[in-house]
């Protein structure tokens, strides 16, 4: 073996610590690409991989100072911009992410996902303009999607347009994902969303469904259906789909929905249970006020006094709203869901929940 003949061979030690990085030993991996380091300490590569070590462990400050020294050495290889910006995705730091993707892009126009990954971090600024632009250009560049580029770039601009709130648009856009990557769970899931924002809750279900079929652990995808058919009316199918979430006691929101449909839905068991739940979530953080409200350990008011920020208050407002359609206080339930109409941000679920209970009741007005 080469580092039992010659202990001084950089490149085995490199290449073991890939080998340790493989079976996620890093703490192992970082030692060879450290010994490599100290053999010749202009190997580069030794020290773009330790970095990635280092990152995988959580020490970000050494992770960040091997990337920059590999790049020091090699200031024209574009790889190793590519790891110090996808170091910096992963923190959220969106200047750092574009900056070293300009000098990727300037070493080589003609890799798409270096313009997938600054169309991206160009969202995380809210430079709607920019990250279009790029996202254009992968789609330019990856025609054929032959690394699923194309798909997630016309992903994310469906995701601009419905943060935008322009659902018809996000919609097509989803639609070219999914043509161009059919066994992605996420697609799906994403253009249900928008067919549930359009009020097309048929839509919205098959969608998830296909989802779930894709990737039955996509708890995401049950919630969305849950919610999907809560717009629906369906309660008892709701209440199916969120007991995929009750399981886990820090998903309040979802212990929230799943109670609510089930207490819609006329289960008898269902305070009891939610009793039971409800005793495991912390007493002192949000949403704990309307966990306390559904066992009347709370009034409607102090629920709205108890939030601190936009979407608390657009919860507060809902969440009343459902309770007090739960005591047939019917008039009471539409000006709570009235206000979470006007209040919530067109594109959270409880603004479309809320439109979707109003419209339901509409339509019982009509036809009574």
């Amino acid at each position: 073996m080469a580092m039992n003949t010659n202990p001084k061979y950089t490149l085995a030690f490199d290449k073991r610590g890939d080998a340790y990085y493989a079976k996620k030993d890093y703490t192992r991996a970082i030692g060879d690409y450290t010994e490599a380091i100290r053999l010749s300490p202009d190997y580069a590569a030794a020290y773009n991989s330790r970095g990635t070590a280092y990152a995988m462990q959580g020490d970000h400050d050494r992770a960040l100072s091997d990337y920059s020294k590999a790049i020091s050495l090699e200031p024209s290889s574009v790889d190793f911009y590519l790891s110090r910006a996808a170091f910096a995705a992963v923190q959220g730091d969106n200047d750092l992410t574009i900056a070293n993707l300009d000098e990727a892009v300037r070493l080589n126009p003609r890799r798409a996902e270096f313009y997938l990954m600054r169309g991206n971090a160009w969202i995380g600024k809210s430079d709607d303009e920019r990250a279009q632009k790029d996202l254009d250009s992968a789609i330019a560049l990856d025609p054929n999607n032959d690394a699923s580029v194309a798909a997630v770039a016309w992903s994310l601009k469906g995701q601009i347009k419905y943060v935008k709130a322009d659902f018809p648009a996000a919609t097509q856009y989803y639609d070219e994902a999914v043509r161009l990557a059919p066994k992605w769970a996420p697609f799906y899931i994403s253009r249900g969303v928008t067919w549930d924002a359009r009020g097309e809750h048929n839509r919205a279900i098959r969608d998830y469904t296909q989802a779930i079929t894709l990737q039955p652990d996509a708890k995401s995808a049950y919630f969305a259906r849950g919610l999907a058919y809560f717009g629906q009316g369906d309660f008892v199918l709701a209440a199916e789909d969120f007991a995929e979430l009750k399981r886990d006691a820090s998903d309040a929101h979802g212990i929230l929905w799943y109670h609510i449909a089930r207490e819609r839905a006329g289960s008898a068991d269902s305070r009891e249970e939610f009793a039971r739940v409800a005793a495991r979530q912390k007493s002192d953080a949000w949403p704990a006020p309307i966990f306390q409200l559904f066992q009347g350990q709370r009034g409607a008011d102090s629920v709205q006094a108890a939030a601190n920020d936009p979407q608390q208050r657009c919860e507060a407002q809902f969440y009343t709203g459902e309770w007090r359609l739960l005591q047939d206080a019917r008039e009471a339930a539409a000006q709570a869901l009235n206000a979470a109409a006007t209040s919530c941000a067109r594109i959270s679920i409880e603004f479309q929940a809320a439109v979707a209970e109003l419209r339901r009741s509409e339509r019982q007005h009509e036809n009574p």
